[in-house]
């Protein structure tokens, strides 16, 4: 009897875990917006979110989906916007031929940081991209970077000493992805490397990391950074010993990763899976994501996951499923 009841309890062990590694990672539709890709999300209140992204059309929109009214502002862009970002004395919005917006009425109104004349007596064609990522700190763009193509971008430095708004530094590889630790410590994630820059007066330095399609880059808790590929791995690296390793390799290609302080992240690509960790990164758990949109866009704001869908959705994840 004994036996019996050891074997039937190791039988029920063995399909409650099959259960748990197939559960479906739930989440809340908190709004959509009809014929928009989301390029990227940023919550301003409880009850507004402000977006950028494209229409059916590829033209560029910027606007704020209102959770109470489901009522959408949109504001028209001469260029396709990638992102957002904020600092203590603006929001921006970035996006293609080096367009770059800032609002100081919380996103009601925007105006180009420099119109196309001037930007165009500051960079040669070759200096001149589409923006993938931004910095800024106070009133002023600190960083960005740009791409032409699968093989040239290039990283954008402010620049102390003159009246251009940045240095331009070459990195011979496509960018996907930037970021910034502590105001002033650059990681670029590319295609073939990833770069590395300790201060605005550092050199460059390519990681040891070679020869992956780097498409994403987050901080997790306080020392650790998460870089995801095209490939499907997900690389970890820890800023006391400053080595990147390889900790897992998922069967689909990657997108986006986001981490949050707690050591929870969720990494995405294109697939009917996204894959969590609640451990920096150290272990991986596949889980199905049960929304037939690719999600085009991932962010960690106000203590939640959220993601932006090709087909207009704005969902927040159940950030409890991630910390089990």
């Amino acid at each position: 009897m004994n036996l019996r009841i050891i074997i039937f309890s190791c039988v029920l062990l063995f399909f409650s875990s099959c259960k748990k590694a197939n559960i479906d990672l739930t989440y809340s539709t908190i709004g959509f917006i009809n014929g928009i890709t989301i390029h990227d999300i940023m919550v301003l209140s409880d009850t507004a979110i402000l977006f950028c992204g494209t229409t059916n059309l590829d033209q560029g929109r910027i606007g704020i989906y209102t959770t109470t009214t489901k009522k959408t502002e949109f504001t028209k862009t001469d260029q396709i916007m990638n992102g957002l970002t904020v600092s203590s004395d603006a929001l921006w919005a970035y996006g293609n031929n080096m367009c770059m917006l800032k609002s100081t009425d919380t996103a009601r109104s925007w105006q180009a940081v420099w119109d196309s004349v001037v930007m165009s007596d500051f960079f040669n064609k070759n200096q001149y991209t589409n923006i993938t990522k931004m910095y800024a700190i106070d009133s002023t763009p600190v960083f960005a970077i740009g791409y032409k193509h699968m093989l040239e971008g290039n990283l954008y430095v402010k620049n102390n000493t003159t009246l251009t708004p940045f240095t331009t530094k070459p990195l011979n590889m496509g960018v996907n992805d930037m970021l910034i630790v502590d105001s002033t410590e650059i990681f670029v994630a590319g295609y073939g490397s990833i770069v590395h820059m300790k201060n605005t007066d550092a050199p460059l330095t390519y990681c040891s990391i070679g020869n992956e399609n780097f498409t994403g880059i987050t901080q997790v808790g306080r020392n650790s950074l998460v870089a995801c590929t095209q490939s499907g791995a997900l690389y970890t690296y820890n800023g006391i010993d400053s080595v990147w390793k390889k900790n897992y390799t998922a069967s689909m290609s990657l997108t986006h990763v986001i981490g949050d302080i707690y050591g929870n992240l969720i990494a995405v690509g294109n697939g009917r899976h996204v894959l969590v960790s609640n451990n920096y990164g150290e272990n991986w758990h596949k889980v199905r994501y049960p929304n037939s949109k690719n999600i085009t866009c991932l962010t960690f704001d106000v203590g939640y996951f959220w993601a932006g869908t090709s087909n207009g959705e704005i969902i927040r994840f159940n950030t409890v499923q991630i910390e089990k």
